[in-house]
């Protein structure tokens, strides 16, 4: 059983630490965002995966509250933020709406690979601690002033991916002249790409061998720029047969 007394004691340390804590400016949270999340628009999940070759934009927006979180204002309480991106530092840049933006270019990187992305936004304790000159990042080394404070910060990690266009083509009779035909890639904006066959020294589709039931696979690896940067992409090979008669055959290559 537990006395009256320590119950009152336990309230007011309660209603103390919450007090406290609302004036320690640690308590504003961050919250940061891609445009390659699902579902289109900015996504938070702590895990996207991103194509290898695109670029990736990001919003960190700043919030308060222990509880409900809401919107807070950047301007007068923080004075810059950086982001890291694997071994890549980023000056991140302050907009009209109050968000931080920086983009990262999913460059060098293989599928599998994943890459740990963080914002953090400072406030400066008199000299400021790194800044971007040029191509290098210089460090203040005063001994005697005091470090900048982070006043909020949050991570996503990137999941690199490589997508396949496989379109199944059946030509059992060999009627048709696929080397010839075009592969089309249609994106949500409607931007559609046009690809030929690959040839020597050029990108193109290939086209496999037939199997026992007379079907061919048309393959094709996009660009990240030919594709949706979440959902799925339209796609539709077109071959022509030998009267000039066009067949149509699609489908959707995955874009997560």
């Amino acid at each position: 059983m537990v006395a009256h007394g320590d119950i009152r004691g336990w309230y007011r340390s309660a209603v103390i630490l919450l007090a406290l804590s609302a004036l320690v400016p640690g308590c504003t949270g961050g919250s940061l965002a891609t445009d390659s999340g699902p579902g289109g628009g900015w996504s938070t999940l702590k895990q996207q995966y991103v194509h290898v070759g695109e670029k990736v934009n990001f919003s960190f927006a700043m919030s308060k509250g222990l509880f409900r979180k809401e919107p807070r204002d950047p301007f007068g309480v923080v004075d810059y933020c950086i982001a890291t991106a694997g071994d890549e530092r980023i000056e991140a840049e302050l907009d009209r709406s109050g968000r931080f933006r920086f983009t990262y270019n999913v460059v060098r990187l293989r599928p599998g690979d994943v890459v740990n992305v963080s914002a953090a936004a400072y406030q400066e304790k008199g000299i400021r601690d790194v800044m971007q000159i040029g191509d290098e990042w210089v460090r203040a080394d005063t001994p005697y002033d005091q470090s900048d404070f982070v006043m909020a910060t949050d991570s996503i990690e990137l999941l690199v991916y490589r997508t396949l266009v496989e379109l199944s083509v059946p030509d059992a009779q060999r009627r048709l002249d696929l080397a010839s035909g075009r592969l089309e890639l249609r994106k949500h904006d409607g931007t559609t790409t046009t690809i030929y066959a690959a040839e020597e020294g050029s990108r193109g589709f290939t086209i496999s061998e037939p199997d026992a039931d007379g079907r061919y696979l048309v393959r094709y690896h996009p660009t990240a720029d030919e594709i949706n940067k979440f959902d799925t992409t339209y796609v539709r090979f077109t071959a022509f047969d030998h009267s000039g008669g066009a067949h149509d055959f699609d489908g959707h290559c995955p874009t997560p």
